[in-house]
């Protein structure tokens, strides 16, 4: 999608979800630990989206959830021909100048590695 994510916030989280985040930050980048916000309750994710921004569900001022859903329900259904037509745009590789490029030129990871010879 076209937009930069400021913040992930999650909230009404289980119990266990900090310890499991512990876990799991070593192998995480920086940017995206420092953007990412676990709310055990109300009052901590009021700190950081103000209630005029949520659905009347979670005590906002805006339209409930079931408002909103049919609502892209609607704009996705107005929609169906452009989701339609981007579905069929596919990429022929024959066209495409240079060599094919696989996975282990992404990678760097080319050849088999069965003769491997140590400097």
């Amino acid at each position: 999608m076209p937009i930069r994510l400021k913040s992930l916030e999650f909230f009404n989280i289980v119990s266990f979800m900090d310890k499991l985040l512990a876990l799991m930050k070593p192998f995480m980048k920086k940017e995206l630990m420092n953007s990412l916000f676990l709310h055990t309750d109300m009052e901590s994710l009021n700190k950081r989206i103000p209630k005029n921004l949520l659905p009347q569900d979670y005590g906002g001022s805006c339209e409930s959830l079931s408002i909103l859903h049919e609502k892209y329900k609607a704009v996705i259904s107005d929609n169906a021909d452009f989701f339609k037509y981007q579905d069929s745009q596919v990429v022929d590789e024959s066209k495409r100048p240079g060599k094919p490029k696989n996975i282990g030129d992404v990678f760097g990871m080319e050849g088999t590695f069965k003769k491997l010879e140590v400097d």
